[in-house]
């Protein structure tokens, strides 16, 4: 629930998707909370996947700054014509 409250969405597949890749696991369950919803946290598998050591080196919640949808248009749209189709001859 806090997940899906913090992304405004449903988030059940998207914690089976990690689930099912053994990138999290379920280490506890919260039994002081209705329901007792499941606490996770990352697998070694995780670590390997993302190439990293350590948890450590994962950035700080505070470390990562908000997407800024103010930002100008120019900047996110992609020039299609600088684009060429995997295997295409533009170069």
């Amino acid at each position: 629930q806090e997940l899906e409250n913090i992304r405004g969405a449903g988030s059940d597949h998207l914690v089976r998707a990690l689930l099912d890749r053994n990138l999290v696991k379920v280490v506890e369950r919260d039994s002081s909370k209705p329901g007792n919803p499941a606490l996770y946290g990352t697998t070694a598998e995780f670590l390997r996947a993302f190439g990293l050591r350590s948890i450590s080196e994962l950035p700080q919640e505070g470390d990562l700054a908000a997407p800024n949808i103010d930002d100008d248009e120019d900047e996110a749209e992609i020039d299609e014509a600088e684009i060429s189709a995997p295997g295409s001859d533009d170069e």
